[in-house]
């Protein structure tokens, strides 16, 4: 029977810190990728707070300001794509590489691409406060865990970007430019697009940019690709495993499901409950799981979700001694990103009218295509997570309460999310209706 799953990343929830200690990281480039190595944590090692970064202008907006604009975007975007039964997807990625072609958009245009990515408000720090959130949840490797996050800018080799253009993808995006020959050697190029995809997803993302995707008139093609690997910080033991009827839209569905009783954060609503499942090596991460208390309540959840509910959750979860089965899934998809993104409001862009005059002194620039894949697993030792997504453009051519106990079965429609609790990010959102 096939699944139903939304999986989103949304970028960068709410900033505040958490009650768990954060390694001390220091920064070490890799290919052009930004690779943090973890120290060992101590009482000292805190990080920074993002919340007291500093206001820059009067139109400046502030971390908080960014991060609740993805998060408006994943949420609506959960909510626009209804069509198909089973999916996966990663407003994050979306964001890192819509964020990267907003960069050069102007007037009209770039007021839709901003409007589309959940801001309410222009700032002339969009993409430095993005940048410094993106530090936030660097790329980082340590035991038991791995987070990639790699930019990327394709430029046919005759094109001009604007030296302004340039710098701030450097800064802000850790992207330089390469140069591929998209005129004479268009499919070598696509395949060489690909293949950087793969190699930065650990081969989770295969052949995001489809056959006839890249032609003599495309110029740009701006690409963001993300790994997530991590162990439970306490792992399920397959010896307890059992069969777990699910009960989906499609009918009952026998599935396996993985059981643990131990110590969790959750939250208790009127209509839904929500846990927290931490990861290894340090609790900096967690999959958040939200369950309707009806079989048939995910809708509903979902019609309910925004910012300020996540956030309630977040900060008002408490320990519980939880009796948890949790189904193990699989799922990885493609999204019409085009159409989401048109029904956010993004239009001019894709159109003749569009206004890229950032990028290039012709503003010759329209958004041709917008390309995404992402994929998850979940077993008894961890999540496996990856997403990618490329922006094609062409030329015209025309905390601690007493415990209580919680039973936790997941055994119809919920709602998924995988947090960094420092940070109280969600990295991914996600439905799953069938098994």
């Amino acid at each position: 029977m096939m699944q139903r799953i939304i999986f989103t990343t949304i970028a960068l929830l709410l900033l505040a810190a958490s009650a768990c200690d954060k390694p001390q990281k220091t920064n070490e480039v890799k290919d052009g990728i930004v690779v943090q190595k973890e120290a060992l944590k101590s009482d000292e090692a805190k990080g920074e707070n993002l919340g007291e970064s500093p206001v820059l202008g009067n139109n400046a907006l502030s971390d908080i300001d960014w991060v609740d604009a993805n998060n408006r975007f994943a949420i609506e975007s959960i909510k626009l794509l209804q069509d198909e039964a089973n999916l996966v997807f990663s407003p994050y990625s979306f964001e890192r590489a819509l964020g990267m072609t907003a960069v050069g958009a102007r007037g009209e245009t770039r007021a839709q691409m901003l409007a589309a990515l959940g801001f309410k408000d222009d700032g002339p720090n969009i993409d430095e406060v993005g940048g410094q959130i993106e530090n936030a949840v660097l790329s980082r490797e340590a035991e038991n865990f791995v987070l990639r996050i790699a930019n990327k800018i394709y430029v046919e080799k005759s094109f001009k970007l604007l030296d302004e253009y340039s710098a701030v993808l450097r800064e802000h995006y850790r992207s330089a430019a390469k140069q591929l020959d998209f005129k004479n050697e268009a499919e070598p190029s696509r395949l060489a697009i690909n293949d950087w995809v793969s190699q930065n997803t650990n081969q989770r993302i295969n052949d995001l940019l489809p056959p006839d995707s890249i032609n003599d008139l495309t110029r740009l093609v701006l690409v963001n690709a993300l790994y997530f690997k991590a162990a439970w910080q306490h792992a399920f033991n397959s010896d307890l495993n059992k069969e777990l009827i699910f009960r989906g839209i499609n009918g009952e569905t026998k599935v396996t499901g993985m059981k643990t009783t131990k110590s969790f954060s959750a939250f208790k609503a009127e209509n839904f409950s929500a846990l927290l499942l931490p990861y290894a090596p340090h609790g900096e991460f967690a999959m958040l799981i939200m369950l309707p208390h009806s079989d048939d309540g995910v809708d509903a959840l979902t019609a309910s979700l925004s910012p300020e509910l996540i956030r309630e959750i977040l900060h008002a979860s408490k320990e519980y001694n939880v009796n948890l089965t949790l189904p193990k899934f699989k799922q990885e998809n493609s999204v019409k990103a085009k159409e989401l993104f048109r029904s956010l409001g993004m239009k001019r862009a894709f159109t003749l009218d569009a206004d890229f005059a950032g990028i290039d002194k012709d503003s010759s620039l329209f958004v041709d295509n917008i390309y995404h894949k992402a994929f998850i697993e979940i077993d008894e030792n961890g999540t496996e997570a990856a997403a990618a997504t490329a922006v094609v453009m062409m030329k015209r051519s025309m905390i601690p309460r007493p415990k209580e106990e919680l039973d936790f079965t997941v055994d119809h429609p919920f709602l998924f999310a995988i947090v960094h609790l420092d940070t109280q990010t969600m990295l991914f959102l996600g439905r799953i209706k069938a098994l």
